[in-house]
Parts: structure tokens; sequence; C-alpha cells
């Protein structure tokens, strides 16, 4: 299954469902990374150091975030609600 990272704007409740369907889901408040203003682009580092798809419904920051500040492109998942 994938390995994930979300972001703390993105739903606890979708995060339980993942993990119920046996995804690795590992969240900005249990690495530690939550309520910090933490930039958009070390968010984005942390969860590509980690070998993790980033989960965030934030697309308006992350849109480009990868391909401006050197870090190599992953696909990620970005849920707009």
């Amino acid at each position: 299954m994938a390995r994930l990272y979300s972001n703390e704007n993105f739903p606890l409740k979708v995060v339980k469902r993942l993990r119920e369907l046996g995804h690795d889901v590992l969240t900005s408040q249990e690495a530690k990374q939550a309520n910090q203003s933490v930039p958009d682009e070390d968010v984005l580092a942390f969860a590509t150091k980690q070998n993790r798809i980033l989960l965030t419904i934030n697309r308006r920051h992350f849109r480009l975030s990868g391909s401006s500040h050197g870090i190599p492109h992953i696909w990620g998942c970005l849920f707009s609600v």
C-alpha cells in the first residue's frame, strides 16, 4: 500500500479511513510538525525525504512548490473540498 504524509489541514477522518484500507499514513501531528507555521516547501521536502506522498487540501500553495524549489518531482494527491 501507499506511504502517505498528511498535512495538518488534511481531515483526520480521511486519514483514519486510509489506515483502515491498509495505507501507511503519517500525520504532521505525529511528525511533530503541526501548528508550527512550517513553510509549504519544508512540508513537501519532509514528505519527499520520508518517501511519502503528500496529502493536502491546500492546493493553492503546493501546486508548483516542488519544481520551483529544487525538490525532485513526485506525484502527489491534492484534495479540494
